[in-house]
């Protein structure tokens, strides 16, 4: 070969070479770029997990403000996660929970129609009744639990299920003034569950004990012995149902008995000052010394009474105080402490 060939070759060759260069980045550049494309899902999908396990902590601790926020992220990171069903009524429960039930019944409605009869649709249902009776829609929650608990005459109606139902059922029926009616379904749990109680079956327990006990001395005329000793006997009742209030666990369910347990006790505080009439006619000249005297006597009995229920308080006090006492909680000396001020406080 002549040497004018070789020379050729080795100028094709150097003006060529920018060309394969650039071929070899680009395709280079080109598999580089489908790599990361490839590991963008994946990325995504490791993100996803660790909102998801974040949710979760925080739900399963009981944080219902960050499990809803949290929540709320997982779920605004992709419809189809795998956990999307579960993580929508996680976060109605923890909008319940929070005191939110106007956020939680459209996502309930919606897991309901998904969902049918199956175990988490009936769930659904009695989350929807809870979101009802929390918005005081006691028709609306009565009817939700109702539809779970006609499952039962189909034969597929689990345990569990029956008893949360039954609880609901109770607790719609004490806000509709049928606390024989919610006693007797409370049986039926025990009777169902084999428990000797739970913290929201005690709390129904306790609603129908106040309530017995705001009936007493509440009429518009009495006769005087009678009103003294239903007195009497309601400062007696309300102090069963603070010992009561204090045994409760729960935070949620401690916190609306105590609210009950106050307001209660401020409603018999306040008979004294405006007792009911005699059923006996009075003149215009013995009813203000007639009033006087009541007062004084029924003053005199709510002085007992309150000494009565600090005392119990204070034997609370020193029993959730005990380190050895397997029934203590941390919002207990609080909770005393708050009813005590409430009580010493009364006039």
């Amino acid at each position: 070969m002549s040497r004018n060939f070789w020379v050729k070759l080795y100028l094709v060759s150097i003006l060529n070479a920018p060309l394969i260069c650039s071929a070899a980045t680009q395709n280079a550049g080109g598999t580089q770029t489908a790599t990361v494309k490839n590991l963008a899902p994946y990325a995504a999908h490791q993100d996803q997990d660790l909102l998801w396990e974040n949710a979760r902590v925080e739900y399963e601790t009981a944080k219902w403000a960050n499990a809803a926020q949290k929540l709320e992220q997982y779920l605004r990171s992709g419809q189809h996660s795998s956990h999307y069903e579960e993580a929508r009524r996680m976060l109605a429960v923890a909008y319940l929970q929070n005191l939110q039930p106007d956020r939680a019944i459209p996502i309930l409605k919606e897991l309901v129609l998904n969902q049918g009869w199956s175990r988490a649709g009936l769930d659904s249902r009695l989350d929807l009744a809870e979101a009802y009776l929390a918005q005081g829609k006691i028709v609306e929650a009565h009817l939700s639990v109702i539809d779970v608990m006609n499952r039962e005459i189909k034969g597929k109606l689990e345990p569990a299920i029956k008893a949360r139902a039954l609880l609901l059922k109770a607790d719609c029926l004490i806000v509709m003034n049928h606390a024989d009616r919610a006693e007797t379904l409370l049986n039926q749990w025990r009777s169902l569950t084999h428990q000797a109680s739970s913290d929201v079956e005690a709390y129904l327990r306790l609603r129908i004990k106040i309530d017995q006990c705001q009936k007493l001395a509440e009429a518009r005329s009495m006769d005087e012995s009678k009103l003294l000793a239903e007195f009497e006997e309601r400062g007696l009742c309300l102090s069963e149902a603070a010992v009561s209030v204090v045994k409760l666990a729960g935070r949620k369910t401690q916190e609306s008995a105590l609210k009950l347990f106050l307001e209660s006790w401020k409603r018999l505080a306040a008979i004294p000052s405006h007792p009911p009439l005699p059923l006996h006619l009075l003149t215009d000249a013995q009813k203000p010394r007639y009033m006087a005297e009541l007062t004084q006597r029924l003053n005199a009995s709510l002085a007992h009474i309150k000494n009565t229920l600090l005392e119990r308080l204070e034997t609370s006090n020193a029993e959730v105080s005990n380190p050895e006492s397997s029934d203590a909680h941390p919002n207990q000396k609080s909770v005393i402490k708050r009813m005590s001020k409430t009580i010493t406080d009364a006039s």
